[in-house]
């Protein structure tokens, strides 16, 4: 669909026109601004109010001390982002976002009032909240907003992908400009926290992420889901008296994003160091195996089986990706030591069985030796299928037969 037909599509959904905006008592424009700490844009396609706020380097947020993106190891976000960004990806150069809206369902009704934007500058960390305190201004904000969006390279959000980023598109269409945040890669903290937190600490919402990982308590903040009702209090009244709480929500949002990203990109860093406990290390070095760096992740993998006592259902794990982060690395010494090391242990497991046989039969030509774990392979298969059908056991199964077969032509062959 173009964005003619989206137009279209929007117009029969709202009868060519936006919501009607409640009536209202306007505010006084001066005491506004002073109010919210603010000032007026004025541009051609209307007026907005802006407040800025300027946090110079190093800046505490919590227990975290901000620092310049050129500080942050880009190659650690791309692992924690599974290589969703690429390497032109720079936290100096991205924008921070995130929205306060007049409701939570989304749709062409849904309006962004204010939007939360974090840069970094040589200097600071810069928060700018845009604010609509009349609906008629939100073509000047969302120009604005575009502008922004051209000087910088790259989105950082919360679930902006699912939220933010598809609502702030909408609005673009809706006011027939083009919605050129889309171009720009973007990396959502959620996901990466989800990857690397799982639900460590109950769930991955900023707040508890906020309160568990950047140690930061929030003092005179609003709960979100009162946003809305606040801000339409606003328009029918002109008391900007609520008002202050949820620039303070927005702006701490906007820092503890970058302050999650110094810590997830830190956590990832760690788990190279040894620095963070097991089962933390092990989710990075399973990324790090996901986006195929496997020097990394055997690294840590042997940092964990050297280091740290292991729950033996962990060990086999860890010991499998350490060895098929060997054999990537064409490294096949320590991959067979990791494999007979699952073998002693008398555990079923089929893959270090198979891989011996594959090595023995074409690395080192023992074709004896090849044939003893394909034998042992498939006694191990024979009674896994007696106690319960599998169909990729009895696949396998039929791999290992004609392994055998082959293995037993090649050592008459051999003998001859």
């Amino acid at each position: 669909m173009n964005l003619k037909d989206k137009l279209r599509q929007l117009d029969r959904s709202t009868g060519g026109r936006d919501a009607a905006a409640p009536p209202r008592r306007a505010p006084n424009e001066d005491a506004l601004a002073s109010q919210l700490n603010g000032e007026w844009i004025e541009t051609n396609a209307g007026r907005f109010l802006r407040v800025r706020h300027r946090y110079p380097w190093p800046h505490p947020h919590g227990a975290m001390l901000l620092r310049p993106g050129h500080e942050i190891d880009r190659e650690n976000l791309r692992v924690m982002a599974k290589n969703s960004i690429s390497e032109q990806f720079d936290p100096q150069l991205a924008l921070f976002f995130d929205t306060e809206t007049t409701g939570l369902a989304g749709g062409t009704g849904t309006y962004v009032f204010l939007i939360g934007l974090g840069y970094c500058t040589e200097e600071a960390f810069v928060v700018e909240q845009l604010f609509l305190s009349e609906l008629n201004g939100e073509r000047a904000m969302l120009a604005y907003f575009d502008s922004l969006l051209q000087q910088r390279r790259g989105l950082v959000s919360f679930n902006g992908k699912s939220f933010d980023a598809p609502l702030l598109s909408t609005r673009f269409i809706q006011q027939r400009m083009s919605p050129t945040l889309d171009l720009h890669e973007h990396l959502d903290l959620l996901h990466a926290a989800r990857r690397l937190v799982k639900n460590d600490y109950g769930d991955c919402s900023l707040s508890t992420l906020e309160r568990s990982l950047l140690g930061l308590e929030r003092h005179g903040d609003v709960p979100g889901e009162e946003i809305p009702a606040i801000y339409m209090d606003f328009l029918r009244t002109g008391n900007a008296d609520a008002l202050p709480p949820i620039f303070y929500h927005n702006r701490m949002d906007i820092l503890s994003l970058y302050a999650l990203l110094m810590h997830l990109a830190e956590r990832v860093q760690l788990a190279r160091d040894a620095g963070i406990a097991p089962e933390q290390a092990a989710r990075v070095a399973r990324l790090h195996v996901q986006v195929r760096a496997p020097e990394t992740a055997a690294t840590i993998y042997r940092n964990l089986l050297e280091k740290h006592e292991i729950d033996p259902a962990n060990e086999v794990e860890f010991l499998l990706n350490f060895a098929r982060s060997k054999k990537q690395l064409c490294q096949y010494d320590e991959a067979v030591q990791a494999w007979l090391r699952i073998v002693e242990q008398k555990r079923f497991v089929l893959e270090p069985f198979v891989e011996l046989a594959k090595y023995y039969e074409h690395r080192q030509r023992n074709y004896e030796r090849a044939l003893t774990y394909t034998r042992r392979a498939l006694n191990a298969i024979q009674m896994r299928l007696q106690l319960m059908p599998d169909g990729q056991l009895h696949r396998a199964r039929q791999d290992l037969l004609h392994r055998q077969e082959r293995l037993l032509r090649k050592l008459k062959k051999y003998k001859r």
